[in-house]
């Protein structure tokens, strides 16, 4: 009976280990050590955060992307002027003419101013036998003037050597005259007895 009961024993199966996690100590389990298993990540927070990250993308794909205009400087407002600026006060001054005080004059000239180098050279056209003058402008009378010449006093040199007398009658005709008048008529006079062949000089 006992070799009977011995037969229909069955034999025992092996007990499988549970395979250790690397780095587990005998005699610990997985129960026993929480840090070795980290924790599952929660799924639904995971998929919620990705809805509005897909709806960005596909709303950035649905519009066309916009070209950039470059932006204009801003145009700079200029203040008004204030009514009582200076340009509304001040008033244009008016034109001066001036008294006609002014005279030309013509001083005949000796014949030697014609050994004068220069004299010569400023007229070419010169007629042997005409006159010699000296033709100016002046804001004193013309006798004054002479004078002042032949003392030496702002005067001119050819003058002052070969001066001899007043021609009025050239002149006389003419005086008195504005500052401009005097400074145009002075120049006609010189080229009307340029132009006659006389010797002529000028200041």
């Amino acid at each position: 009976m006992a070799r009977a009961g011995a037969a229909d024993a069955k034999p025992r199966a092996p007990q499988r280990k549970a395979a250790r996690a690397p780095g587990a100590v005998d005699g610990a389990t997985d129960a026993a050590d929480p840090a070795a298993v980290p924790p599952a990540a929660p799924k639904k927070k995971a998929r919620a955060s990705a809805k509005p990250v897909q709806a960005a993308q596909a709303a950035t794909a649905k519009t066309p992307a916009q070209p950039s205009v470059p932006r204009q400087p801003a145009r700079k407002t200029r203040a008004a002027k204030p009514a009582s600026s200076r340009a509304d006060t001040v008033a244009p001054k008016p034109v001066s003419r001036g008294r006609p005080h002014y005279h030309v004059y013509v001083i005949e000239l000796s014949p030697e101013v014609l050994n004068e180098a220069r004299f010569l050279r400023s007229n070419p056209g010169y007629v042997s036998g005409k006159p010699c003058v000296y033709v100016g402008m002046t804001g004193l009378d013309p006798d004054v003037r002479f004078d002042k010449h032949k003392a030496g006093i702002q005067h001119n040199r050819y003058v002052l050597r070969y001066g001899q007398r007043l021609l009025p009658d050239l002149y006389e005709g003419f005086n008195p005259l504005r500052y401009d008048e005097a400074a145009a008529r002075e120049v006609e006079i010189g080229i009307d007895l340029r132009s006659a062949g006389w010797g002529v000089w000028q200041a």
